[in-house]
């Protein structure tokens, strides 16, 4: 794409003789896992709102993870340092069957995803679990591939919690 320029957009405006360059395209990211656990659903929901306990990936190695379980509430990295790194926000709760949380989910980028769990009885002790990655913005090859290889992980941590 070509350069774009402004001649003047209002009062006290001055166009630069650079012009301003458009780098972004946006793409999309749609990771889906429909996965059945030998749990009840409502252990699944319990172990969903305890995320540190679990959670495989860190942005800062050392991290602890934290989900406040409450909508608005935050889900992040805290260091010991008092530094972290926000992952998302918790935008639906409906227990013991939803749970979604919106945010960049650590991709250092201009990104914003949406982590959908939908969770359902199926027989006396299992639970069918959906789970959907949805998101936008600068996601690039690499990260692609990265965000696919983790959030297998990620369903894989979760079964294995539920294990042991």
């Amino acid at each position: 794409m070509g350069a774009v320029t402004e001649t003047g957009v209002g009062p006290g405006f001055v166009a630069s003789a650079t012009p301003v360059e458009l780098r972004f395209s946006p793409s999309s990211l749609d990771l889906r896992a429909d996965v059945t656990l030998a749990t009840g659903r409502r252990r699944v929901f319990d172990a969903l709102l305890h995320i540190g306990s679990w959670w495989p990936h860190r942005v800062h190695g050392g991290a602890s993870i934290v989900l406040e379980p409450r909508v608005g509430g935050r889900f992040f990295e805290n260091c010991e340092d008092g530094n972290g790194v926000l992952l998302g926000h918790v935008a639906r709760m409906i227990m013991p069957s939803d749970l979604a949380i919106e945010g960049s989910f650590g991709i250092d980028a201009p990104v914003t995803a949406l982590w959908r769990i939908r969770l359902e009885s199926v027989g006396h002790q299992q639970t069918e679990l959906s789970g959907r990655l949805a998101a936008f913005g600068a996601i690039d090859d690499e990260q692609r591939a990265k965000a696919t290889s983790e959030w297998s992980s990620t369903y894989a941590a979760l079964a294995h919690y539920l294990d042991a």
